[in-house]
């Protein structure tokens, strides 16, 4: 394990928690609570999937909510046109993302209506 998690604290809206034996478990959330998924949420998405992938002590990665549901709401407002691929500098190359070594595993939770 490596002592530098600095994409831990780095987005506002994931709680990251590694254990001895490199599972990574990754809560969505707003202030603690369920996630209020946002333009800024959907924009940040490629960039923590990239550091998870750059960071060589992850062997599994378990995505998920908070409490029994995946997230409380969608504010699509904030998403603008999501038809738009946006591009970004210093972002990986695709190559970046072929290399990743770890299984992922995805714990989806459902909204009730």
């Amino acid at each position: 394990m490596t002592d530098s998690f600095e994409y831990f604290s780095k987005y506002e809206n994931l709680h990251f928690y590694r254990d001895e034996n490199g599972i990574l478990e990754v809560r969505m959330h707003t202030n603690e609570g369920l996630l209020i998924f946002t333009g800024k949420t959907h924009r940040e998405f490629p960039d923590v999937f990239y550091d998870i992938s750059r960071d060589r002590d992850n062997r599994v990665v378990i995505l998920t909510g908070m409490g029994n549901a995946w997230m409380a709401e969608i504010d699509f407002a904030s998403l603008g046109d999501v038809t738009n691929p946006i591009t970004r500098k210093n972002r990986g190359k695709e190559s970046d993302y072929k290399t990743l070594s770890a299984s992922s595993i995805l714990s989806i939770n459902f909204i009730r209506i």
